[in-house]
C-alpha cells in the first residue's frame, strides 16, 4: 500500500569522513521527495556551526515528519559499498527496500568554512510501478508516457522525475520549474550518467552475483 519511496542520504565531512542513512517515505510519490530535498537543505543552510551540539552528521527532516529512518534494515556492507559513482551499488541499497516509485539520493558534503553551507548534489531515480506495461489480465497499458524507460537504470534530472513518477499529477509544470530555479539559485548540482543503460544493468547484474556468493 502506498507510493514507497526512499531518500539515501551521503555526507562526507571536511576531514573526509562519511557517513550513509536511508529514509523511508511510504507515500512519497509527486511532490515529496523534492519537499525533503529542501527541508534539507534549509536545515544545513540555517544550522549553526559554532553550537556546542552541532554535529555535521546529524540528519533530519523537520518538516517531513513521514520520513523515517531505515538505515538499520540495510546490511552494513551493501550501504558501505554504495557510491554515486556506480549506480549498480545504489540499486543494491533499494533492493533492500520496500519501493514502487523510486527515490532521491542526496549527496552532502561539508564546506570548510563554517559560515558556509555545505555542497549538494542530486539524483533521482524510476521505480518499477513507473515502469511501462500492459496487463495480462484486461491489456490495458499502464505508463504508455515511459515507455523505453527502465526502473533504477539511469540518474534522472529533477525535471525527468517530475514527468516519470507515478504522482505527476502532483509534479506539475509549475512546480518542477520552482525547483529547478531552487537548484539553479543555491548551486544544488545533479549526477551525471557516465555510463550506459547496459553497462549499469552489466555492472548491477555482476555485483548482485558477488555479494549474494559472498552472503
Amino acid at each position: 500500500m502506498g507510493q514507497r519511496t526512499q531518500i539515501i542520504v551521503i555526507k562526507k565531512d571536511c576531514e573526509g569522513k562519511v557517513k550513509k542513512t536511508v529514509w523511508h517515505h511510504q507515500w512519497g510519490f509527486g511532490r515529496n521527495m523534492y519537499l525533503a530535498l529542501i527541508s534539507l537543505h534549509i536545515a544545513d543552510y540555517s544550522k549553526d556551526t559554532f553550537s556546542k551540539d552541532y554535529n555535521f552528521f546529524d540528519t533530519s527532516f523537520p518538516t517531513i515528519p513521514k520520513l523515517y529512518n531505515v538505515t538499520e534494515e540495510i546490511p552494513k556492507e551493501i550501504l558501505e559499498q554504495a557510491d554515486v559513482n556506480s549506480l549498480a551499488s545504489i540499486r543494491e541499497v533499494f533492493d533492500y527496500c520496500d519501493n514502487n516509485n523510486g527515490g532521491m539520493v542526496i549527496q552532502i558534503t561539508e564546506n570548510t568554512d563554517n559560515y558556509d553551507p555545505s555542497q549538494f548534489k542530486i539524483g533521482f531515480l524510476m521505480g518499477y510501478a513507473d515502469e511501462y506495461c500492459t496487463s495480462a489480465n484486461n491489456k490495458e497499458v499502464y505508463n504508455p508516457e515511459n515507455f523505453g524507460e527502465k526502473p533504477f537504470s539511469r540518474w534522472l534530472t529533477p525535471e525527468e522525475y517530475g514527468r516519470i513518477n507515478g504522482g505527476k499529477r502532483y509534479s506539475d509544470i509549475d512546480f518542477i520549474e520552482m525547483i529547478r530555479k531552487y537548484c539553479n539559485y543555491f548551486g544544488i548540482e545533479t549526477f551525471v550518467n557516465n555510463k550506459t543503460v547496459e553497462e549499469n544493468e552489466k555492472e548491477y547484474q555482476e555485483l548482485y552475483k558477488k555479494n549474494k556468493n559472498e552472503r
